[in-house]
């Protein structure tokens, strides 16, 4: 799904909102060049390795601190733990226009096992 920076974003349904929603995380924009992917509404968030499967994401030591989009450049993975309480995985893949203006994730959340 596409994400605007300065919007919000809902991991359960997969779509851009606004802040006003209880959305998972906003694309904060401080400036051109500082941006981040930063969790809301008690969202939890781990950058990965590799593509992680629905255990890593579970296991994994989430957190509530923003992550630098400087260090998660295009075709990186990421974890999740919804608002809602689901784990997922996304990753970045692509930006929208040179100045990274919006971002377009490759989400998916899973429904509890």
């Amino acid at each position: 799904f596409t994400v605007r920076q300065t919007w919000h974003g809902d991991l359960d349904n997969g779509a851009e909102v606004t802040s006003g929603s209880n959305p998972d995380f906003q694309y904060e924009a401080v400036s051109a060049v500082e941006k981040y992917i930063s969790p809301k509404s008690g969202a939890l968030f781990l950058k990965m390795a590799g593509v992680p499967d629905y255990s890593d994401c579970k296991n994994a030591a989430l957190s509530s601190s923003k992550i630098n989009l400087n260090t998660f450049p295009v075709g990186s993975w990421m974890c999740y733990k919804t608002n809602e309480g689901r784990y997922g995985r996304f990753t970045l893949d692509s930006y929208g226009d040179p100045d990274g203006t919006t971002m377009y994730l490759d989400m998916r959340t899973w429904s509890s096992p």
